[in-house]
């Protein structure tokens, strides 16, 4: 009787495509420990270009605030990816709680594409964002706080990164007309904006209509600011293949 091919006897080629897909913590915790051949594939730089810490680490788990800075598990596997990835990292999704100093560690991951900011970094960390960010020449997409320097942050992006296409805000962020404009004139050909949830005075949301014209999707849902059955804004929007507000309503009973 025929014995069926045992996994360790995969081609590397073959356990590296697979274990790009599996995460960060389960290449640090369990694919290693498999066998030698798993061992050896999980060390080749292409398994770390997609590095979520946010799904490696949930935000219900123990903060890192808690811990001594650089001891805690969070911060060694960072560490951990970023040596492993040899710089060749496109992907880094931080968890909302990740501190300046987990950010800084990504500096060493050039080929950066999509990056994803922690969501509580105080006050004079955030004024060294948009320098920062400014080093990723290849930046295509970013997730930040609407408190995090944005029009700075902008004009780095403007300046460095020539492919850039993709802005997401999170929520409970605030855009008024200077962001809005900031958007307009540094951000003029972007494809994709994401502001969810956000404070988006009905102002604000027609200067990034008007302005940038080459959007294809905009999502502005669950929205304070401006009345998702607006028929002008709805007119507006009409060039926008994706156009979602649902939810978004000028003058709502709660919001904190």
């Amino acid at each position: 009787m025929e014995v069926g091919r045992k996994w360790e006897d995969l081609n590397i080629d073959c356990l590296v495509k697979i274990f790009e897909r599996v995460g960060v913590k389960a290449l640090v915790s369990a694919v290693p420990f498999v066998c030698k051949p798993w061992y050896k594939a999980s060390l080749d730089p292409q398994c770390w270009k997609d590095l979520d810490f946010q799904a490696a680490y949930p935000t219900t788990s123990t903060s890192t605030s808690q811990v001594k800075p650089g001891t805690s598990p969070l911060t060694k596997l960072i560490t951990l990816s970023v040596l492993r990835s040899c710089g060749t990292a496109v992907r880094v999704v931080f968890r909302e709680d990740s501190t300046y100093g987990d950010f800084i560690l990504v500096l060493g991951c050039p080929s950066l594409k999509i990056l994803t900011l922690p969501k509580f970094l105080d006050g004079h960390h955030i004024e060294e964002i948009p320098s920062l960010t400014g080093k990723w020449t290849n930046l295509e997409a970013l997730c930040m706080h609407s408190r995090y320097c944005l029009v700075e942050t902008l004009t780095q992006i403007r300046t460095h990164c020539k492919n850039f296409k993709s802005l997401t805000i999170f929520n409970r962020g605030t855009i008024l007309s200077d962001k809005a404009s900031a958007i307009v004139t540094l951000l003029p050909k972007i494809k994709d904006l994401t502001l969810r949830e956000t404070y988006l005075p009905r102002v604000s949301l027609q200067l990034i209509l008007l302005g940038c014209k080459d959007l294809e999707l905009l999502d502005v849902r669950d929205c304070v600011g401006f009345d998702e059955d607006d028929v002008e804004i709805w007119k507006m929007a009409l060039h926008i293949k994706n156009f979602m507000c649902t939810g978004s309503c000028e003058n709502p009973v709660s919001y904190s």
